[in-house]
């Protein structure tokens, strides 16, 4: 998707739209004269600015921001500075002692609008997207040093964007906000605004190492993948890094990008803080569900030489979707069915479908599910095909510039988006930033202690001097999935459960953490769940028992940029 349809301007903002295009010809001239300064421009850009017309604002006014020795990125700077305003946006929603209720009811600012869910057939109406504290932008960048400045090379809406993430990895940017949260007796408040105010802090990863507010968030459009040169990037049509460890991925992603750092859990809170502002309520999981229910594995109904398809029976076929991704292997005598077995995947390991093509062979209906594949293979009735991770990109054909899934939010079979990034696409996304210890816990039960990583490009396959102790913990008698009833909120972008084990899959936050139920030991957090994942599955699952050095096929990293926790200040 290189542009996104927005919805049309309200009437005003149309108005406001023409006042712009008659000011775009009379700067112009001022610009060629040398009398219209940058802040000139920028004032009177920002004063047409009415939460209905920014998508078309920016793009009138981005030709004109051209100042001399200015970069893109100090462009953009001008230009989330510009979209600062006295607004507050707020949810609120019961809190867990009153009720399990998922869904909340906007507050101040966000009283009256719609965030409704799109699909790539229909449209849901969104008369929060225009609105500055939301919008969102996809560039492609690299980062340029250890304080996570990002060098803009393009973004979308100028030639040249790259949305595969050849030229440069794409990262979605949004205005650097400041959040309120507090709890009452009976509420969970979440606020945020675009300027400070007593009261409200700066989002983590709005900070700078310096504590000054930077003017926009960066996060990965898209899951992890190798570029041409094997660099890890962020773009659309890329395999996902599956089978790839922690330990690897910490070291690999610097190839080529010293900089780079894998998506971290700070990223994964910045979805859920978007999902609550922006839909009313604490998690997706049954408004959106991702890719946590597409597990599928056939054998071949009929066997072919020299091919690039498998042969199926139409019932199966129907369960196979176009443009998914599928793994493909020669079983023999083999019984078992686990995707991470060399015979389930040594013809073909995660490659998309192309196509679905009925045929008749002897009078029998059969449909071939067509492969993307460079080399025919050999099929027989015991090679298996199993579905796998989607490739990303599949959200891009989500209408308009809103949140949702290309085929259904609800089905558990596609990929979501939110706040314009992609996620959930049937694995799990190892994360970065913290470390889980297991200890013994009082009555012999199990402890887990949560260490996090103070300074983003530190992390280790180790509890170092980098990590502070959060005193977070969870305690859990035995191995096994706790369903989450509350996050906890001490820190900004630190993704824990505060209570856990007395919700369900139909209230509260909807998902699980996997506890380990061991009294030693050290694991990293693998986030969302993947495509058998089910009702446990969602934004704030965590499994929470894999070593650094695990690799599978149900696991990948993503990318993230760098951010400053500092030495994790409490909210």
């Amino acid at each position: 998707m290189s542009t996104r349809v927005t919805h049309a301007p309200s009437l005003e903002g149309q108005t406001r739209i023409a006042v712009a295009l008659e000011h775009q010809n009379q700067l112009l001239a001022a610009i060629a004269n040398g009398s219209a300064s940058a802040e000139f421009v920028d004032a009177t850009f920002a004063a047409l600015l009415d939460d209905t017309n920014t998508t078309e604002i920016f793009k009138i006014w981005w030709p004109l921001s051209e100042t001399e020795g200015q970069t893109k990125t100090d462009r953009l700077n001008r230009w989330f500075t510009m979209l600062r305003n006295d607004k507050t946006y707020g949810v609120e929603f019961h809190a867990p002692e009153v009720s399990g209720d998922t869904f909340g009811a906007y507050t101040d600012a966000s009283a009256g609008l719609t965030c409704e869910l799109s699909t790539d057939t229909v449209q849901g109406a969104d008369t929060l997207d225009e609105h500055r504290a939301f919008w969102w932008m996809r560039v492609n960048a690299i980062e340029i040093d250890e304080q996570g400045t990002l060098d803009v090379l393009y973004h979308e809406f100028e030639p040249g964007f790259d949305p595969t993430g050849e030229v440069a990895p794409v990262y979605t940017v949004q205005i650097a906000p400041y959040i309120q949260r507090y709890k009452t007796d009976t509420k969970l408040v979440c606020k945020l605004r675009t300027m400070p105010q007593i009261g409200f802090h700066s989002w983590v990863e709005g900070r700078n190492p310096d504590g000054t507010q930077r003017a926009f968030v960066a996060h990965a459009a898209y899951g992890a993948g190798l570029d041409t040169n094997g660099y890890y990037t962020s773009g659309a049509g890329k395999r996902p890094l599956i089978r790839t460890s922690y330990n690897a991925a910490l070291s690999a992603v610097k190839k080529g990008r010293q900089y780079q750092t894998i998506w971290q859990t700070h990223d994964q809170a910045w979805l859920l803080l978007m999902w609550q502002l922006r839909h009313a309520s604490l998690a997706p999981s049954g408004q959106m569900e991702g890719c946590l229910s597409y597990n599928y594995q056939y054998l071949a109904a009929l066997g072919e030489e020299n091919t690039r398809r498998v042969l199926l029976t139409p019932a199966q076929a129907a369960n196979i979707i176009v443009g998914c991704a599928v793994e493909v292997g020669e079983t023999g005598m083999q019984t078992d069915t686990d995707r991470s077995a060399a015979h389930n995947y040594d013809l073909a390991d995660c490659v998309q479908v192309a196509g679905k093509e009925s045929i008749t062979i002897d009078g029998t209906e059969y449909v071939a599910v067509v492969l993307d594949i460079p080399a025919t293979i050999t099929t027989t009735t015991t090679t298996r095909i199993s579905t796998m991770p989607w490739w990303s990109g599949s959200t891009d054909s989500v209408l308009g510039r809103g949140d949702g899934s290309r085929g259904s939010n609800t089905n558990g079979r596609y990929p979501c988006r939110c706040a314009g990034i992609e996620f959930l696409q049937g694995c799990y996304r190892i994360a970065a930033g913290e470390q889980y210890q297991y200890a013994e816990g009082p009555d012999g039960s199990s402890e887990l202690q949560q260490y996090a990583c103070t300074v983003q490009g530190s992390e280790a396959s180790s509890i170092t001097s980098a990590y502070v102790d959060t005193g977070l913990r969870l305690y859990a008698t035995e191995a096994g999935w706790l369903y989450i009833a509350e996050m906890d909120d001490t820190y900004d972008g630190v993704l824990f459960p505060k209570a856990a084990g007395t919700g369900s899959g139909s209230s509260y936050l909807r998902d699980a953490f996997y506890h380990y139920g061991r009294s030693s030991g050290l694991s990293v957090p693998w986030l969302a769940g993947r495509l058998s994942g089910g009702g446990s599955g969602g934004l704030v699952c965590v499994y929470g028992c894999h070593g650094s050095g695990y690799a599978d096929w149900d696991g990948a990293p993503g990318l993230s940029r760098r951010c400053w926790r500092g030495e994790l200040t409490e909210n």
